[in-house]
């Protein structure tokens, strides 16, 4: 699948917190709303089943294409240890199904909607991958353009063999540098710069050469925003 360009935002590491609550009311929800449990199926204030197609708080009716996804999603919640999940399918430019499972606060009769926040956490790293690789399919970077090269000017105090990652090493987390995830909620370009010549750069150290083994690191994400 071809990506549409895009300019290449502000990508950092920041986990974007968005705290779900007591007071979050939603709109259709198959499987699970005030009144139906979207882990079990048991039947919600109007007896329907979650999954049978119909919303089992208002009745609203669900697509009969989306029946097997909701159910499937109900399934994982209930083999797995997550209380809750909110599910949105995109075709075509648009949200065509948006759906809330289980519960929003674990032990509680919250339920998942679709207005439910959810802490966004790692989901910046495909937003960031994602940006990166349209610039690699613009022709403006390849695989194989390393830090250095895009930032010619960045020094590493306790090592400089990370400057030798490339865009691949970043994106499978191989760049061989030490893990660490900042909570911050900044966003902007400026930010993340000064981030990477700061802190980064004074605090952060290479494990190994860039390609040599894989570990999972938060670093490789934010340089690849800022790339």
């Amino acid at each position: 699948m071809r990506l549409p360009l895009a300019p290449l935002a502000p990508l950092a590491l920041p986990l974007l917190l968005a705290c779900a609550g007591p007071e979050d009311d939603g709109g259709p929800t198959p499987g699970s709303t005030d009144g139906a449990d979207g882990a079990d199926g048991a039947d919600g204030d109007d007896g329907t089943d979650g999954t049978d197609g119909t919303d089992g708080s208002d009745g609203t009716e669900v697509e009969p294409r989306f029946e097997a996804l909701a159910a499937a999603i109900e399934a994982d919640l209930a083999d797995n240890y997550a209380t809750g999940a909110s599910v949105a399918v995109w075709l075509d430019g648009e949200a065509v199904w948006v759906g809330g499972f289980g519960a929003a606060v674990p032990d509680t009769d919250t339920a998942v909607t679709p207005q439910t926040l959810f802490m966004i956490g790692s989901d910046t790293k495909k937003l960031a991958a994602i940006g990166l690789l349209q610039q690699v399919e613009a022709g403006r970077a390849t695989l194989d353009t390393t830090v250095a090269d895009v930032l010619p000017d960045l020094s590493m105090d306790l090592g400089d063999a990370f400057l030798s990652a490339r865009v691949h090493d970043l994106l499978s987390h191989q760049g061989g540098v030490v893990d660490s995830a900042p909570w911050t909620t900044e966003t902007e370009d400026a930010v993340l710069e000064s981030y990477t010549y700061g802190e980064f750069a004074s605090a952060f150290y290479p494990m190994n050469p860039a390609g040599r083994i894989w570990n999972y690191a938060n670093p490789n994400f934010s340089l690849a925003g800022l790339l």
